[in-house]
């Protein structure tokens, strides 16, 4: 039995110094990157370049937060090495001051890589919830492009409550840019867009409709000039 314990070994030693001969030959064919990356870099198929094309996503955006030294140097790396052109994707890299710029340009799709910003809501991204539940996450006091879309009753719903002077301001404010906006193509239909005391002024009353909660402003008598001040 010994000496079958003392074959296999010998065995088992023969093998492995083959398969160790043959891995180094592999290895002695084939180029290596000095980062360890093998030679040569395997293209992007046709198929993903042409997926990519047909969704605008052409040259692929890459956003990254510059001030910060760390993560971020790989995508100075590969932007002055060319390492996603040599891969067979045209690529454009835009830096970003802050977390949550990289934020809005990914959830616009302004760009398609992003590496840095807000991870809550980057992992939300991750996990498939949708950009519009998402930019909840977005910290306050930051700018964000809104782009809304609704049926005509219920923005003219929304423009009615939100435009009123005890709306909470962003949302006012907001509200109030889309009436300027839809005032500038159709006049005439913003004439009856505004809040309910400019509505019911001269039709019914009483002309406000929050009880004690009147800001104490009478807003029906310069709507849209008259100017919010909190």
């Amino acid at each position: 039995m010994l000496t079958q314990f003392i074959g296999r070994i010998t065995t088992s030693l023969v093998l492995a110094g083959v398969a160790i001969g043959a891995g180094t030959a592999i290895a002695a064919a084939q180029s290596f990157t000095d980062w360890g990356l093998p030679q040569p870099y395997e293209k992007v198929s046709d198929k993903s370049v042409a997926w990519l094309k047909e969704k605008g996503w052409w040259p692929l955006g890459v956003g990254w937060q510059g001030p910060f030294s760390g993560q971020n140097t790989i995508n100075v790396v590969m932007d002055k090495a060319g390492l996603l052109a040599k891969r067979g994707l045209e690529a454009k890299y835009q830096v970003f001051a802050a977390g949550p710029d990289v934020n809005e340009a990914v959830a616009s799709a302004r760009v398609q890589v992003g590496n840095g910003g807000n991870f809550p809501f980057t992992s939300l991204l991750d996990r498939g919830v949708p950009h519009e539940f998402a930019l909840y996450l977005l910290p306050n006091a930051k700018a964000i492009r809104l782009v809304e879309s609704g049926s005509l009753l219920h923005l003219l719903h929304k423009w009615t409550m939100r435009t009123c002077f005890n709306a909470q301001e962003e949302i006012y404010q907001s509200s109030i840019e889309e009436v300027e906006q839809v005032r500038a193509v159709f006049p005439e239909l913003a004439r009856y867009i505004g809040p309910p005391c400019h509505l019911r002024a001269g039709i019914s009353t009483p002309i406000c409709t929050e009880g004690s909660h009147f800001c104490g402003v009478k807003v029906w008598l310069d709507f849209p000039n008259i100017q919010r001040r909190i």
